[in-house]
C-alpha cells in the first residue's frame, strides 16, 4: 500500500531517481501571485477556500505543495501551514474545507505554494487505543467514503472523559530530496467542549512532537505539514521498527465530564513530500473569508412570517397599510393589505392579496363591489317616506 502517485498518468511508481541537490536548492519567485477565493458564510456552514495555480505561461500546475494559513478575526492563528488538496483531474485547483466557526468577522488567509513537489502515500496499518472505546477497523481509514473508525471517550477512574490512541504506519521510507511530511486526516469530532490534538512520535528522543493544526467540531479535514527546516524527518520514521511513523490523537482535559465525544476517522494518511526535478518555485497569495450572522428576515420566508402574524399577533409591532382596491373584472374585487412587523431589529413587509367575488358585480369606476339591489330600493323607499313626512309637516 505504499507508492508514489503520478497525477497526470494516474500511475503508482515506487522507484526514486537521484537528483542534483544543487538544482533543488535554487529557489525562484514567480511574478504575480495566487488569487485566493473565499466567500461570505454564516456560522456552522460548510466553508471552502480554493486557488487556481498557474505558472508564468498561464499553464496549470498540478504537482505543487500549497500551504494555507488562516487567521481568526482577532488576528490569532486558526490554521498554520495546512496543506491544501489538489482537485483530481482539475487544472491547477487546490482547496481546503472547513466548518465555519461562530465568531463573526473577517478571516484573513495567506497561501504559499512550492513546486515541483511530488509525494508518497502511506495508510495506517494498526491502531492502539490507550483511553477510549473503539468501533470499526483500521481498514475503514483507507478511503474517504463516510465509513468511520470511531473512538469514543471513556470515563476514567477519579476523573472525566479521556481520549488517547495512536495509528502506526509501517514500511514508510524517506525519499531523496525530501522537503517534509504531511499528516492528513478526514473525519468528525462531536464534542464542542474540547479539542483533539495531533502528535507524532520522535524516535530519536523518545517523545511526542505536538503538531500545529488540531481537530474541533469545525474541522472536517485537518492537515499538518512538518518541514525539514523545522524537524529531522528521519527521526519521525523508526529505523529499527520497520520504518514506522506513529501518529497520536488525544484530548488533554481529562477532568471534563460534560459529554463523551466521538472521534470519527474517515481517512488518514502520511505523505512524504519531495522534489522530483528542476527548480523549486515559490508563489504567494492572500485573500479573506467573511463570516456574519444572518438577519432574521433573511432566514424566514414570507409564508412563515404570515404564519407568525396569524399565531402571535400580540408580540409583533405591526403597521397595516391598506392599498387601494381594484376591480380586476366585472365580478372580482382585489384588495392589497401590507403588514410590516418586526422580531427584534429584523423587520419584514408581507403583502396579503385577497380577492372577493362581487355577487352583484364590481363597479369599475368606484373600484368596489356593487351593493345589492334591495339596499338601493330600501334607500329610495326611505327617501320617499322622508319626503312625504316633510311635506306633511311643513304643509
Amino acid at each position: 500500500m505504499k507508492c508514489k502517485y503520478i497525477k497526470g498518468t494516474k500511475d503508482f511508481v515506487c522507484e526514486f531517481k537521484d537528483l542534483s541537490i544543487e538544482k533543488i536548492k535554487r529557489v525562484g519567485i514567480v511574478k504575480g501571485g495566487i488569487k485566493v477565493y473565499g466567500t461570505d458564510y454564516y456560522p456552522d456552514e460548510d466553508g471552502r477556500v480554493f486557488i487556481q495555480l498557474l505558472n508564468e505561461d498561464g499553464k496549470p500546475i498540478d504537482d505543487a505543495l500549497c500551504l494555507l494559513d488562516m487567521f481568526y478575526p482577532d488576528k490569532t492563528i486558526w490554521f498554520y501551514e495546512a496543506p491544501m488538496i489538489w482537485l483530481n483531474v482539475s487544472k491547477g485547483l487546490y482547496y481546503f474545507d472547513f466548518v465555519v466557526p461562530p465568531t463573526e468577522g473577517i478571516y484573513m488567509i495567506t497561501v504559499q505554494c512550492f513546486y515541483v513537489i511530488d509525494e508518497t502515500f502511506d495508510y495506517a496499518d494498526s491502531v492502539t487505543v490507550i483511553h477510549g472505546v473503539s468501533s470499526g477497523s483500521v481498514q475503514d481509514t483507507w478511503k474517504d467514503d463516510n465509513v468511520y473508525y470511531t473512538v469514543t471517550e471513556k470515563l476514567i477512574a477519579g476523573g472525566g472523559y479521556a481520549l488517547d490512541f495512536y495509528f502506526d504506519f509501517y514500511n514508510v521510507s524517506i525519499p531523496s530530496n525530501v522537503t517534509g511530511m504531511t499528516v492528513y486526516w478526514v473525519g468528525r469530532w462531536t464534542s464542542s467542549e474540547e479539542t483533539v490534538y495531533f502528535e507524532v512520535y520522535d524516535w530519536c528522543t523518545g517523545g511526542w512532537i505536538s503538531l500545529v493544526n488540531n481537530i474541533s467540531t469545525n474541522t472536517p479535514t485537518v492537515s499538518n505539514f512538518i518541514s525539514v527546516d523545522d524537524h529531522n524527518i528521519s527521526c519521525l520514521v523508526s529505523g529499527t521498527d520497520s520504518g514506522t511513523v506513529r501518529v497520536r490523537l488525544r484530548d488533554k482535559d481529562w477532568s471534563e465530564k460534560t459529554e463523551a465525544g466521538d472521534l470519527m476517522t474517515d481517512f488518514i494518511d502520511v505523505q512524504m513530500k519531495y522534489a522530483t526535478y528542476g527548480q523549486i518555485n515559490n508563489i504567494r497569495g492572500g485573500g479573506e473569508v467573511h463570516v456574519h450572522s444572518p438577519k432574521v428576515s433573511e432566514l424566514i420566508s414570507s409564508d412563515v412570517w404570515k404564519r407568525y402574524l396569524e399565531l402571535y399577533p400580540y408580540i409583533k409591532k405591526v403597521t397595516e397599510t391598506v392599498d387601494p382596491q381594484v376591480c380586476i373584472d366585472n365580478q372580482t374585487l382585489l384588495t392589497y393589505i401590507n403588514y410590516t412587523f418586526c422580531i427584534g431589529d429584523s423587520c419584514q413587509t408581507v403583502s396579503y392579496n385577497t380577492t372577493q367575488v362581487c355577487p352583484y358585480g364590481c363597479d369599475t369606476q368606484l373600484n368596489e363591489c356593487k351593493k345589492p339591489p334591495y339596499i338601493y330600493y330600501a334607500i329610495m323607499f326611505a327617501l320617499l317616506i322622508g319626503g312625504v313626512i316633510i311635506y306633511k309637516v311643513f304643509r
